[in-house]
């Protein structure tokens, strides 16, 4: 069986060969790329809120239409924002996977790779979907017998043990059947087709090598992260000391001035974009080590001259 180890999977992102400064052209590029997408979206779905703050600063209570009317725009801003993130995302993820399975450079847009990935995207939003409908299914159907315990309208001591229970088990279901199929898009590029089911051979009897490789780099980042949000809550501690007077009346117009304070706004945005790269890195090191499992498939030949087909 070809070499794979906690410690390939994990520095693949730092090991594998191709054109120089792929890293840095790609990191650069999803800050620039997924910072517009949640910049203007945050801006836009901000931005609805000002009738609704305007509605608050009159005085009047707002009608039950009013507040539908609030509500709706947002909505609308959230599923346009979903189809962007998800094409965009797809096309950063094939970028990286060519790098890590042809040792290509780096190159961003939209073709038969970014397409198979947002099959591969697909299927697993539609097994997401499946699974939880099944945990609801298995809970409710637990659940029922033990409700019809209680008496005298209290809920019976089983529920609320059955509940973290439930839970539990399907975190680790999760998880588990989430690092056995997790390189089904290094595969597919791999393969230049479509592929899920064959991420699980893949695998095989490499779970733990796998998961120690995504825990010690979602550790990383996670510590990344709460060093950049400790600098934005310093920049609103400072942006707070400076309107003191949203500590003292319930004026629209202080939360309003606090939101425009120039030290909020500039660690705002300067840490916002530091957290997108944080999941630029994150997302690249994590198709590293799925890469590293399909590129030490037993079973594969070796030959990216596969037909460029999609099935």
């Amino acid at each position: 069986m070809p070499a794979f180890s906690f410690n390939d999977a994990f520095l693949h992102f730092m090991r594998t060969e191709g054109p120089s400064g792929f890293f840095w052209k790609y990191f650069l590029s999803y800050i620039a790329v997924m910072g517009l997408i949640f910049g203007v979206t945050f801006f836009v779905y901000m931005s609805a809120f000002i009738p609704f703050f305007t509605a608050i600063e009159s005085g009047a209570e707002p009608e039950p239409e009013q507040v539908l009317g609030f509500m709706l725009p947002m909505f609308g801003i959230i599923l346009l924002f979903i189809p962007v993130y998800v094409v965009a995302t797809s096309m950063f993820e094939a970028a990286a996977l060519r790098r890590y399975i042809r040792k290509d450079g780096f190159s961003l847009g939209f073709g038969a790779d970014e397409l198979r990935v947002l099959g591969v995207m697909l299927i697993w939003f539609g097994a997401i979907v499946l699974a939880y409908i099944a945990f609801f299914l298995l809970f409710f159907l637990a659940a029922i017998p033990i409700a019809l315990t209680g008496s005298d309208g209290a809920p019976p001591l089983g529920l609320f043990i059955l509940i973290p229970v439930f839970m539990l088990v399907f975190g680790i279901a999760a998880l588990f059947f989430g690092v056995r199929l997790s390189p089904a898009s290094a595969i597919t590029i791999r393969d230049r087709k479509v592929q899920f089911t064959s991420a699980w051979r893949v695998t095989r009897n490499r779970f733990w090598a796998m998961f120690g490789a995504f825990f010690l780099i979602y550790i990383i980042s996670y510590v990344a992260q709460i060093v950049v949000q400790g600098v934005m809550l310093g920049g609103f501690g400072v942006a707070a000391a400076s309107n003191p007077d949203i500590f003292e009346s319930d004026d629209v117009s202080a939360v309003l001035g606090l939101l425009s304070d120039p030290t909020l706004l500039i660690t705002s945005i300067i840490g916002g974009l530091l957290l997108v790269g944080i999941y630029g890195f994150m997302h690249f090191a994590y198709l590293g080590i799925t890469s590293k499992a399909a590129l030490t498939d037993p079973d594969w030949q070796g030959d990216l001259s596969t037909a460029d087909v999609f099935e």
